[in-house]
């Protein structure tokens, strides 16, 4: 994927390295985040390690890695905990139930799962939330949608303005989460979850005839009528959304190219 991106090469669709690159697109520009996050004491953090040393285990496309999918599920994890450091909800660790991080003194612990099929999606949000009850943090669920909600990993093509795109992928998420929002709430009583942020990170065309590589995150309330819970996950969202990038297309950032070298 690297190698792609830094060739600069124009690439035709009938090349067969094509999705490929548009794979790159999402890939690359997500580590370029979690790369630009990194501090040096990351280098000596056996956690951290491990996970960046699992990033590259899996196919270039994702729709081929329907079982396992050890690579994307660090990647995640990693997005995860470069997030909540870009939103400086410091301390930022890497220790169950997969990240943890402060706010208003108060500690989360945040479990990351990829969704790889909708029928999948109540045994990820109970495993997610026993591990938030283990961990016996008030925590929320980060959810990987991106192949669940595109299995056959589609790009968008069609030439639609910005804000009405935005729209529309609102209200898919939104159908989404009104579908399943009953056992949500069964899956995760009494077990600390304060909510459920889903992200779903899709490449797009646009008009200009560029790819980028474009969100969408969405919150899944879980509290309401509990004045506390609701609180506290006020005071997460408020600060984990200061978090959230604008994605552009692409670029190599000077620590990725160092460490493709």
């Amino acid at each position: 994927m690297c190698t792609l991106l830094i060739e600069n090469e124009f690439i035709q669709l009938s090349d067969n390295r094509f999705e490929h690159a548009l794979e790159a697109v999402r890939d690359i520009t997500l580590m370029e985040f979690v790369f630009d996050q990194m501090l040096a004491s990351d280098r000596e953090d056996k956690k951290f390690i491990d996970l960046m040393s699992k990033v590259v285990d899996d196919s270039i496309l994702p729709q081929d890695d329907r079982k396992q999918s050890v690579g994307r599920n660090s990647q995640f994890e990693l997005y995860i905990h470069a997030l909540c450091r870009n939103a400086q909800m410091l301390p930022v660790t890497l220790d169950e139930p997969d990240v943890r991080c402060s706010v208003q003194g108060i500690t989360f612990g945040v479990a990351a799962k990829r969704l790889k099929s909708i029928g999948k999606f109540k045994d990820r949000v109970a495993e997610a939330a026993d591990q938030i009850l283990k961990s016996k943090l008030p925590g929320f669920i980060a959810l990987d949608t991106c192949i669940a909600l595109n299995p056959d990993n589609q790009r968008v093509t069609t030439k639609i303005l910005d804000d009405d795109f935005g729209i529309l992928w609102e209200a898919a998420l939104h159908r989404f989460n009104s579908d399943h929002h009953a056992w949500i709430q069964e899956a995760i009583r009494g077990k600390g979850v304060r909510g459920l942020v889903i992200h779903d990170h899709q490449v797009r065309w646009r008009s200009d005839a560029n790819w980028e590589l474009v969100g969408m995150t969405y919150l899944v309330e879980t509290t309401r009528g509990n004045k506390r819970r609701s609180r506290e996950a006020n005071y997460f969202y408020k600060s984990y959304k200061k978090g959230l990038t604008n994605l552009i297309p692409c670029r190599l950032s000077d620590a990725l190219l160092a460490a493709t070298e």
